[in-house]
């Protein structure tokens, strides 16, 4: 394993939040082995030796090298990378610069030069998944998606067989302002009355968290707006219905919808023998309460697992970490994965 812990440090101390992924993009592009055929479109990279069998089934292995932003809370600076107590600690040691580390180094040691692979490093996955757009634009392009399998990489506890959908809604809510002791007699609105009646409603629909708020700006006064953000998640099976139900829902009310992006669930037959071969050498399967870009591949009717190292209760807090055990230890996991999709005689899977 010479090397990974190396990478995965040089890889923490890059910033990469979302939209800043260049420097990252940049460090990745120059140690990419020369048998590697590149692609970079904007901030994302896609990747895979040379010879490609494109006439074959091909193994797409999808990791994003964004991060949401760092957060208050942490004990050390979340760029500056540190080993204590078996743990690796930093921003997006988990999610997901472990599995980018892998990946990087497993390409550089030459392990994927006689497999029939695409590696997608892809940007903004944290914001709305535009890196796997663009990948998937790529491969629609350059490839027969019949013929596409994806493995997406994120910190798991087990192999994700779906996913729930979301959501990111940031609304502004109307009201009427005022003086705040002539509340009743001047008949004033508070908007932010209304932005709790606005989550109890969108509860009632499906899962739903405020996430962001910014009103008034004085103790005494009913400000005559409020800006929300709601986080909103949806089940697999339910999601348009879902998605048509809020926009239904956000119609009635004294709203100004400012951003509404949304994410479909996504599921995976558990039979499906791409899924069986993961689960024989995993075992244990589940469905992710997050989500992810797995649902992209899906919509496209490309078969899909969501599989990773890292720890999922670490991320998106201070203090992120990996345990060090645990990131050496997927890279012999990855390679015997990847190699069970694989003949001896053959390069697809």
């Amino acid at each position: 394993m010479d090397g990974l812990i190396e990478g995965l440090e040089k890889l923490v101390a890059i910033n990469s939040v979302s939209g800043n992924e260049g420097k990252i993009v940049d460090f990745l592009e120059k140690n990419v082995p020369k048998y590697v055929i590149v692609k970079r479109v904007e901030n994302s990279l896609f990747l895979h030796p040379e010879g490609l069998d494109t006439e074959n089934k091909i193994l797409v292995m999808n990791a994003h090298v964004d991060t949401v932003k760092p957060g208050k809370g942490w004990d050390t600076d979340p760029f500056m990378p540190v080993i204590k107590g078996g743990k690796l600690f930093g921003l997006g040691s988990s999610d997901c610069k472990a599995s980018v580390a892998i990946l990087l180094h497993l390409l550089k040691k030459g392990f994927f030069k006689d497999k029939n692979v695409i590696v997608g490093f892809v940007e903004k996955e944290e914001v709305d998944g535009y890196g796997t757009k663009l990948l998937l634009e790529y491969l629609k392009e350059n490839f027969d998606e019949k013929l596409l399998l994806a493995w997406v990489f994120e910190p798991s506890d087990c192999l994700k067989i779906g996913g729930r959908g979301n959501v990111f809604l940031k609304v502004k809510i109307h009201g009427k302002g005022g003086h705040a002791a002539k509340k009743e007699a001047l008949g004033l609105v508070n908007p932010i009355e209304e932005t709790f009646k606005l989550l109890s409603g969108l509860r009632e629909i499906t899962s739903a968290n405020l996430t962001m708020m910014e009103a008034g700006s004085s103790i005494n006064t009913i400000p005559d707006h409020a800006l929300a953000g709601f986080d909103v998640r949806t089940s697999p099976e339910s999601h348009e219905g879902s998605v048509k139900e809020l926009k239904k829902f956000l119609k009635k009310r004294f709203v100004e919808v400012l951003e509404f992006s949304e994410s479909p669930g996504w599921l995976m037959d558990e039979e499906h023998e791409f899924v069986k071969k993961f689960k024989e050498i995993i075992g244990k399967v589940g469905v992710s309460l997050s989500s992810s870009d797995a649902c992209f591949f899906f919509r496209e009717g490309i078969p899909v697992v969501e599989y990773g190292p890292g720890n999922p209760e670490a991320v998106h807090g201070p203090n992120e970490f990996i345990e060090v055990k645990k990131l050496l230890g997927f890279e012999p996991l990855l390679k015997k994965l990847v190699c069970s999709l694989f003949t001896d005689n053959q390069r697809s899977p």
